[in-house]
């Protein structure tokens, strides 16, 4: 499961990298992506019957601010890797 959180420091990478402007803004753009869509996914599951960590509207708030820590450290680790090459080209 720990392997999955390097996927926002590559995705925040890439749109850093690939992008003409607004880099800083694309890359840490993408936390509040995920800060939103982690909590809902799993407030969903738990709505269907899964069995999930913390339930209901407080869960929902605990997840949401672990999810928006956790996506804080790695989009923005990649978001600056990704702005060290972008400068490293120029």
């Amino acid at each position: 499961m720990s392997v999955l959180w390097l996927l926002p420091i590559i995705s925040s990478f890439v749109v850093v990298s690939l992008s003409k402007k607004n880099r800083v803004l694309k890359g840490l753009s993408l936390i509040f992506i995920l800060s939103f869509l982690g909590p809902l996914t799993h407030f969903i599951t738990g709505q269907f019957g899964a069995v999930i960590d913390f339930s209901s509207l407080s869960g929902l708030k605990v997840t949401f601010s672990i999810y928006l820590v956790l996506s804080s450290l790695t989009i923005g680790f990649g978001t600056f890797a990704g702005m060290l090459v972008k400068k490293g080209d120029s």
